[in-house]
């Protein structure tokens, strides 16, 4: 697929700013990326209307903006996350001996940052940049009950309550009764609502605001995640989630 000229060309003028060139004037922008002072001049203020570029009033050169700190933010918090979280991953893998997972929320969905397969025979048909429902899914699930009530509908109402299982949840009615659930135990459980035979356990991960900013999951079959073992996987991925948190500056 071709690049699109006046992305590649605005993605070209970002680039331009550095550690060594802080700050650019107009033309030197233009110089920079090989464009005519016209093109350097409407992108420029394309980025600039989106917070990406901002312009000194006394000196009339740019620099980057708020907007462009915070996408570099998200991404740069989303590598740390993992690489905080990846040990703690393996270890309640090992503990468990079930798959673990760590995911966000992205745009109504949860996306998956991490995995860390199941020893055993039966695993777990997940990848790393899989995305999928929040309403099916245990990490979905924990982190939706960390939203309130009209948020929850907006992604339903967005995403839609598509049913995967026969278990699967389908009405807001059904979801708010779960979410009630989750917050009262601690956490969540996908009880063969994505895929037949298999069971996911998760619980919220927390920043230092305590915002919770990402879900960790244990996932296997029912024959080894059955009901009176439960509660007792539950204890160690929340403890495992609690040691993340702790790590990401989260304090009780």
């Amino acid at each position: 697929m071709e690049p699109v000229q006046s992305v590649e060309r605005a993605l070209s003028i970002l680039e331009a700013f550095s550690h060594e060139t802080p700050e650019l004037g107009l033309v030197e922008i233009g110089k920079k990326v090989g464009l005519s002072k016209g093109t350097t001049y409407r992108l420029v203020h394309t980025l600039q209307s989106r917070g990406f570029i901002v312009q000194d009033p006394i000196t009339g050169k740019y620099r980057l903006g708020p907007k462009a700190f915070e996408v570099g933010s998200v991404a740069f918090s989303q590598m740390e996350l993992r690489r905080i979280a990846r040990p703690f991953l393996e270890e309640l893998r090992n503990i468990t001996g079930e798959t673990a997972h760590l995911v966000i929320q992205d745009k109504g969905e949860v996306l998956y940052l991490d995995k860390i397969d199941s020893p055993r025979a039966i695993h777990i048909r997940s990848f790393i940049g899989q995305r999928l429902p929040m309403h099916s899914t245990g990490v979905g699930k924990a982190l939706l009950a960390e939203l309130p009530d009209s948020e929850v509908m907006y992604i339903c109402k967005m995403k839609g309550m598509p049913c995967q299982t026969p278990k699967t949840i389908t009405t807001p009615e059904q979801l708010y009764r779960d979410l009630a659930l989750t917050r009262a135990r601690g956490y969540a459980l996908d009880d063969e609502e994505k895929e037949e035979g298999l069971r996911c356990i998760a619980v919220p991960i927390r920043d230092y605001t305590g915002k919770a900013i990402a879900a960790i999951s244990i996932s296997g079959p029912i024959t080894r995640i059955k009901d009176d073992s439960i509660p007792e996987f539950a204890r160690l991925v929340k403890e495992t989630a609690d040691k993340i948190s702790y790590q990401m500056g989260y304090r009780k």
